[in-house]
């Protein structure tokens, strides 16, 4: 066999062994970003100090998509960058979460 034909099939084993290697790492990184997601809402939820029912009422609200979190930048407008931010008027715009991303705008406007 050739001797670049042989090198080539070289360099592409250890092309393999090294994605592969790199394949591991990402899933064991992926698993650990998990772990350390799922520690950070434990502590931001014993955080806000709540009673045991406050609690329970919260997870099932979130749960059930009776009780939705906004992100920051939900806050902002696009168009000028002003705030969005809940106020007196917005409070309680929503009886429920929307069903959808699509929903989001159409819940509002009612």
């Amino acid at each position: 066999m050739n001797k670049r034909i042989r090198k080539c099939l070289r360099e592409e084993d250890q092309i393999d062994k090294k994605i592969a290697e790199l394949m591991s790492q990402k899933a064991d990184l992926e698993v650990a970003r998990g772990q350390e997601e799922e520690k950070e809402i434990i502590r931001i939820i014993r955080g806000m100090k709540l009673e045991k029912h406050d609690l329970a009422d919260l997870l099932d609200g979130l749960k059930s998509g009776e009780i939705s979190l906004l992100k920051s930048e939900d806050f902002l407008d696009e168009d000028d960058g002003s705030s969005n931010a809940p106020n007196e008027k917005n409070v309680g715009a929503y009886e429920h979460a929307p069903e959808s991303e699509a929903d989001y705008g159409s819940q509002a406007n009612e």
